[in-house]
């Protein structure tokens, strides 16, 4: 029963939308729970009353995080994981169809290395494998009983419902596989421990799990070791494969961003440090020239110079935030009317709207900063000043032609 509990608690703490979609397979856990109990009658009782002592805490650990987040997590879930913003991740494909498993797969071996592929497959196929040889000699009702008791049930459950979640969306991030591997590795060691009665058949699973561990491991003790920098196969079907990788998440948000894929470290330690002082920067010059209330809107969307790194920096320094929203170009459109629609709602209230001619770093679609400074324009905005971000290109500060309340 304790796997029961520590399977539903692991679907909860999934990402926001795997964590959700997790929930809409709580009726599945339920009637696994109850086939269990059918195929083993023994002490049905207790183990009633341990299934709803489970679920009591499985419901205890979500409603603690669900409770402050749970209208958060049904905008991301409406938006990010299957409205309009989806599509920024992935094209969207048939739920039923074929294509939607192949675009789950590639989304997938993208983010993980090619010899922990290898492991995750041959323990699938030793699964299936000793599943069909035991169906074959016991029979199917029987595989089914051992099946329904097995320990690893509640794993299984766990991995398909992350797979049905993640296949049903295009947004498909590595942060969401992250928690199905764990139990991938499991369900892949249980299995292989199977076939490893043979002295010749340990040894090689042991050789290879410390041969997995190494390549995992190895390329992340230094950037500028030879295996760090991403190394890729391409495989038939699946596509690109990651062979060895040694940078962490920062570094590869960073290479997607300045189109620098394969270099180990795409911004080196002072052009990081730099980026970090210009929202400083940023946040006293809004502090002082709007007041610490200041409302701003950002007409792109950056990934190392947002509403999110100025309002770390304002945090940091006053304990306080800025008034910030960014411009929306799925839901705008490339064009002066959309970007126009967008000020007259969001930038109602600007103290500042901030314009970015360069594209490095920006999340795509990207802004089409020519309509944006007609919109600008057209809605009573005028530029005031430049600052000079560390990559050389200008941030245009543009300001309301007329003073507007809670603006100094």
């Amino acid at each position: 029963m304790l796997g029961w509990t520590l399977a539903f608690g692991a679907c909860l703490g999934l990402m926001p939308l795997a964590r959700t979609m997790a929930l809409a397979f709580i009726p599945g856990l339920v009637i696994a729970a109850g086939m269990n109990l059918a195929a083993d009658p023994g002490g049905r009782r207790r183990r009633v009353l341990n299934l709803c002592a489970a679920l009591m805490l499985a419901a205890v650990i979500a409603a603690a995080w669900l409770w402050p987040n749970g209208r958060l997590v049904g905008d991301y879930l409406l938006d990010f994981g299957y409205g309009n913003h989806a599509l920024e991740y992935g094209a969207s494909a048939s739920k039923l169809g074929l294509n939607a498993w192949l675009l789950t797969a590639r989304a997938f071996c993208a983010d993980i290395y090619l010899p922990h592929l290898i492991f995750i497959i041959m323990g699938a196929f030793v699964l299936v494998g000793c599943t069909l040889m035991n169906a074959v000699r016991r029979g199917a009702i029987s595989t089914a009983r051992l099946i329904v008791q097995s320990s690893m049930l509640p794993v299984i459950v766990y991995v398909t419902t992350v797979i049905l979640a993640l296949a049903s969306s295009s947004n498909k991030g590595s942060g969401f596989f992250a928690p199905a591997v764990p139990a991938l590795f499991v369900l892949s060691s249980w299995a292989l421990d199977r076939i490893a009665r043979v002295p010749f058949t340990r040894a090689f699973l042991i050789a290879f799990v410390a041969a997995v561990t190494l390549t995992a491991t190895v390329p992340l003790i230094d950037l500028h070791m030879p295996f760090s920098p991403l190394i890729t196969a391409n495989l038939p079907v699946l596509g690109d494969v990651t062979v060895s990788d040694g940078r962490g998440n920062i570094q590869r948000y960073e290479a997607d961003g300045w189109g620098r894929p394969r270099v180990a470290e795409p911004l080196g330690v002072a052009e990081s440090r730099a980026w970090v002082a210009f929202s400083a920067v940023t946040a006293a010059e809004i502090r002082q020239q709007f007041g610490q209330r200041a409302t701003i809107i950002f007409g792109f969307r950056n990934r190392l110079y947002n509403v999110n790194s100025l309002n770390l920096q304002e945090l940091l320094q006053t304990h306080s935030a800025f008034g910030v929203r960014q411009i929306d170009p799925v839901v705008t459109g490339e064009s002066v009317t959309g970007y126009r629609s967008w000020l007259q709602s969001e930038g109602v209230d600007a103290c500042a709207l901030l314009i970015s001619a360069a594209a490095n770093g920006d999340f795509p679609p990207i802004v089409n900063w020519n309509f944006l400074q007609q919109a600008a324009h057209e809605m009573n905005f005028v530029p005031d000043r430049q600052w000079p971000a560390p990559d050389g290109e200008k941030i245009t500060v543009w300001v309301p032609a007329f003073q507007r309340p809670g603006c100094h």
